[in-house]
C-alpha cells in the first residue's frame, strides 16, 4: 500500500568529497563544514568539528544518524570509523 503523500524526511547536508566526485565536480580538500585546526596561530584541534545542516524546511531532524570516518593524510589510506 502506498501512502497518498510521501513521508516528510529531513534533508541532511554536509560537504562530501565522495558526493562531489560522483557528481563530476572537482572536490576541494578544504571542506567548509569540517574544522581540524585553528588558523591563527595554526594548531591542530584536539577533536575535529563538523557542521551538519538540515536543509528541510518542513520537518525536524531529530535522531538522524551521522557517520564520520577519518584516515591518515595521503591517498589510499584506509578509513577509520
Amino acid at each position: 500500500m502506498t501512502p497518498a503523500t510521501p513521508p516528510l524526511r529531513p534533508d541532511m547536508a554536509t560537504y562530501s568529497q565522495l558526493q562531489q566526485i560522483s557528481l563530476g565536480i572537482a572536490p576541494t580538500w578544504n571542506s567548509p563544514d569540517i574544522t581540524t585546526n585553528n588558523d591563527f596561530p595554526w594548531t591542530l584541534l584536539p577533536a575535529f568539528l563538523v557542521n551538519v545542516r538540515n536543509l528541510s524546511d518542513v520537518t525536524a531532524a531529530a535522531n538522524v544518524l551521522v557517520t564520520l570516518s577519518t584516515s591518515a593524510f595521503g591517498i589510499g589510506w584506509l578509513r577509520l570509523p
